[in-house]
């Protein structure tokens, strides 16, 4: 396993690659408009959206205070209207 990672020797002497070589030019318009086959895209699952504890918490907490607070308005109403009908 080892000896494939390690360089290999060329087996043609670079003299006889020097004629082979092959230069591409891309023009900067399909740079731009490249893109990468679906094919060959990593296939990432889609993964539902997670709401971490500490979020969730926060926001159950949130709801909490915020009833607490509806609820003690509402019993100073209650409150004002025995007052008021006990005058």
């Amino acid at each position: 396993m080892w000896d494939m990672c390690r360089p290999q020797k060329l087996k043609w002497p670079e003299e006889e690659l020097k004629g082979r070589e092959m230069k591409y030019d891309t023009s900067i318009k399909y740079i731009k408009r490249h893109k990468i086959p679906e094919e060959l895209l990593p296939k990432i699952p889609e993964a539902p959206l997670k709401i971490t504890n500490r979020a969730e918490n926060k926001r159950l907490k949130r709801v909490a205070e915020k009833a607490q607070e509806e609820n003690k308005r509402l019993r100073r109403m209650v409150s004002q209207v025995y007052i008021d009908q006990a005058k």
